[in-house]
């Protein structure tokens, strides 16, 4: 069958966001004059994953989100700092951490030439776009659909039909929405009619209730699921 357009999640999928987060994490208290222990990073990556799908279910904005997150933090181990100060610091820090997980770029080689690439991410436009500037893939995506620019998160439909418009019109069946995440990647896929392949490096169970018309451990993977 193959594919003309694949559609790649960002975070999780391409990128090793949990490297990333911690580098930031430690960058933006050190610029602060803060030493903070792993536990602290712990509780934060906790609050901050329970805001993402409170976010991706619309219980909450992105705004009261990125408010949210440190403040949270800081009331917890009672530290002096503004959180909306120390959020745009740990926002610089992190579109600076363009980390790849092993094989990503490989898998954007491959490719190259042969489809045509879009990034779709649940992100902020200036944290992503460092990024991917920062990790060397700008040249593979045509076009980087990015929820704070476009006013919608995935699993929304809007964001899945904003993606659709800028591929120009292809049929559906032609693109392949590829991720990790289920709740955002998978369930946005489903919820637009577009075919999916679910990153599962860890090889999870894989949901009942939902569609994944593919399933990897491993980038190389796809190659042949996208090419044949």
């Amino acid at each position: 069958m193959g594919y003309d357009i694949v559609m790649f999640d960002a975070d999780g999928t391409l990128f090793d966001f949990g490297r990333a987060q911690e580098a930031a994490f430690y960058d933006a208290f050190a610029r602060k004059g803060f030493r903070i222990g792993s536990g602290v990073l712990g509780v934060y990556e906790s609050i901050n994953r329970e805001l993402w799908a409170k976010l991706e279910r619309g219980e909450v904005t992105r705004q009261e989100l990125l408010q949210a997150r440190f403040r949270k933090l800081f009331d917890r181990f009672g530290i002096d700092l503004d959180p909306a100060q120390f959020n745009r610091s740990y926002m610089e820090s992190l579109s600076c951490a363009g980390f790849l997980i092993d094989g990503a770029f490989e898998l954007l080689e491959a490719l190259e030439g042969r489809v045509r690439m879009i990034m779709v991410t649940n992100g902020s436009r200036k944290t992503q776009r460092g990024r991917v500037k920062q990790a060397g893939i700008e040249r593979f995506f045509s076009d980087l659909i990015i929820s704070e620019e476009i006013g919608f998160d995935k699993p929304d439909l809007r964001f899945f039909e904003k993606a659709l418009a800028a591929a120009g019109g292809i049929p559906k069946g032609r693109v392949l929405v590829v991720g990790d995440s289920v709740s955002a990647d998978i369930t946005g896929a489903n919820n637009a009619g577009i075919p999916c392949c679910w990153y599962n490096p860890g090889g999870l169970p894989a949901p009942e209730n939902l569609i994944i018309d593919h399933q990897i451990r491993a980038h190389r993977e796809l190659i042949p699921i996208v090419l044949s």
